[in-house]
């Protein structure tokens, strides 16, 4: 069972198990949104925004709480290049993207009960592509529907939360 808190970080748990299996298959760095690493290129960056939930509401969860289990999310991924850079042409740049996109298809494993425990993917489903060329760089992102729901076996049995403050 998880918390109710790591239960929501539905952008947490989704852009984790994205960065897992994008790197893997692309072999390109892959940054989380609100990152604040050192960027390079080549590169993919990804963002999980959730979006409205769904009816119906299901039955209550073991809380006797009724809550909200289905969700709407959109997911971006865009790939970065700098076409001024040694290997990283048009061709590389293309090859990423259509690499990426394999790797987002729904009939591939990739957001499954290892990656993705808390939830259940109902349906990723690609809805646009936008290219730019932002400064250097070349740009292509990927836009994505995703579907969800919390899986019924991953909600606590009490509402203990935890609470955490900043440092000073």
């Amino acid at each position: 069972m998880a918390t109710l808190e790591e239960i929501y970080s539905f952008e947490k748990n989704f852009e984790d198990a994205a960065e897992t299996f994008l790197e893997t298959a692309t072999g390109l760095e892959v940054y989380r949104s609100a990152s604040d690493d050192t960027f390079i290129t080549p590169r993919i960056e990804i963002e999980f925004l959730t979006g409205e939930a769904t009816e119906p509401i299901d039955a209550p969860i073991p809380l006797g709480l009724v809550e909200f289990r289905k969700y709407d999310a959109t997911f971006f991924v865009r790939i970065i290049t700098d076409p001024s850079a040694v290997g990283q042409g048009r061709d590389i740049h293309l090859a990423a993207v259509a690499k990426t996109r394999v790797v987002l298809l729904s009939s591939k494993p990739n957001w499954n009960g290892s990656t993705l425990p808390l939830y259940g993917l109902k349906y990723i489903r690609p809805t646009a592509t936008a290219r730019s060329v932002v400064g250097d760089f070349q740009v292509t992102e990927l836009t994505y529907e995703i579907r969800f729901a919390i899986r019924d076996n991953v909600w606590p049995t009490t509402t203990t939360t935890t609470t955490t403050t900043a440092a000073p």
